[in-house]
């Protein structure tokens, strides 16, 4: 199972990362948040200060916390979002 094991570099809209298999790939992040445009919060990645904060989780995803927002039982909740570390390895360049 492939994960991410380092965030090497974060620049605008890309994350460059090392995966388990050793293997180093930067990631266009652009083209994920012009796609998830009906996720509420999703532009909240287009601010440097946001974006930034991107760290891996336990999984070996990309995950930046609470920026999604979503109605459930009448109340609106944050939610993170994330990039499966499949996606990213076969993605990346």
């Amino acid at each position: 199972m492939i994960k991410v094991i380092e965030i090497k570099k974060v620049e605008p809209y890309a994350v460059e990362c090392t995966f388990n298999n050793g293997i180093s790939k930067k990631l266009d992040v652009y083209p994920l948040i012009q796609n998830h445009k009906d996720l509420v919060g999703i532009d909240k990645l287009l601010e440097a200060q946001v974006f930034n904060n991107v760290r891996i989780g336990e999984m070996g995803e990309l995950v930046w916390d609470n920026i999604i927002k979503t109605e459930y039982n009448g109340e609106t909740i944050l939610m993170n979002y994330d990039i499966s570390p499949e996606f990213a390895f076969v993605n990346a360049k």
